[in-house]
């Protein structure tokens, strides 16, 4: 088989289709700007510094992908809700929005093509695009409702609010959720060709509430991406074992999964097609602390593990202190489990596109 670009490779391996390599789909974003020599300030900022940083770390490490996100709080932003952002760390909120009832009217439809943080993600969008959309997997990326929902109020009060206040919370969900949709057209129209929802609040709120609050708009918001013609992403932090069956019953195309999730075996055969898996092993205790040989050797179980249905990233963010060796073994281990002799050869036919 022929070298694949990035897009074909990820795009054939969603649809279990033989590629020449595991994708490598690392989330890289302080990692980034501090490898392309920017303040992370910036890289939240400004978008063109951003695509510039993706771009260099991606052709340095052979990623497969550009996230296009850097913080959470992006559209809490353009809500109303007050953000730091200092020079070499991540954002700050100076203040909750929502602190009681009275607040809840803060959740309102908006005129997206009016909010300065949104609409700079989706110029950022077009700009990768412009870029790099011929040959790299550009991932566009949104909140999801419960977790916008708790940048808002903090995570404390949105749970609690579920409970306490659960047909006002029924409402809030679906403004969120609606929102939400608009923004993915925007950005995909722009060019993304993947679209990732972070919702980490929903690994803390149990299956009870995931089923009765947030499954619907998931799985409304994956129809949506589907419908324009782009591959759906869940990233939810944490232990999210007890919502993984309603997750696949989605549709999404890729679900993160963290290393927190101590046994993946019961929920690969789960999977259908055009699903697959990312992530994995510790951020921290695998990528940043091991060695290139214990990432290799990480990386070809979790292959083993998922049945080859697995792209090769970390269960969560790339830690700005991983050395670049380790961050670099961990692409070529990328090619390495694509060997027969480890059960996960090339998916597929095995014949060049």
């Amino acid at each position: 088989m022929h070298e694949l670009t990035s897009l074909e490779r990820t795009i054939r391996f969603i649809e279990g289709r033989a590629v020449d390599k595991v994708p490598f789909h690392p989330l890289v974003m302080q990692f980034a700007a501090a490898y392309a020599g920017i303040s992370y300030r910036d890289y939240c900022l400004d978008y063109g510094k951003k695509c510039d940083a993706n771009l260099k770390t991606a052709e340095q490490f052979g990623i497969d992908w550009m996230h296009v996100g850097g913080h959470p709080y992006t559209e809490a932003e353009d809500y109303g809700l007050l953000v730091e952002y200092p020079q070499n760390s991540l954002p700050l909120e100076k203040g909750l929005l929502i602190n009681g009832e009275s607040d809840f009217g803060k959740v309102r439809l908006l005129e997206i093509e009016n909010c300065r943080g949104m609409m700079g993600r989706v110029e950022g969008v077009a700009l990768c695009a412009e870029r790099a959309g011929n040959y790299m997997a550009i991932c566009g990326w949104a909140e999801g409702p419960m977790a916008e929902y708790a940048d808002l109020r903090g995570l404390s009060g949105a749970c609690m609010d579920l409970i306490d206040y659960e047909p006002q919370m029924e409402e809030i969900m679906a403004i969120l959720a609606e929102n939400a949709k608009n923004w993915i057209t925007l950005q995909i129209q722009a060019g993304a060709q993947l679209f990732g929802i972070g919702d980490a609040a929903c690994s803390q709120i149990g299956p009870r509430m995931y089923k009765k609050h947030v499954f619907e708009h998931h799985r409304e918001l994956v129809a949506h991406i589907h419908s324009l013609g782009a591959y759906a992403d869940f990233h939810i932090c944490g232990n999210t074992a007890p919502i993984l069956p309603m997750i696949i019953e989605t549709g999404v195309n890729m679900i993160d999964i963290d290393y927190l999730v101590e046994d993946i075996g019961p929920f690969i055969d789960m999977l259908g097609p055009n699903q697959v898996i990312r992530g994995m092993c510790d951020p921290v205790g695998v990528v940043q602390n091991g060695t290139p040989d214990s990432i290799e050797q990480v990386v070809i179980e979790t292959a083993r593990a998922t049945k080859g249905k697995c792209m090769v990233a970390a269960g969560c963010e790339i830690p700005l202190g991983t050395p670049h060796a380790n961050l670099k073994a961990m692409s070529l281990a990328a090619q390495t489990v694509t060997g027969a002799e480890y059960g996960v050869c090339c998916i597929g036919d095995g014949q060049a596109p």
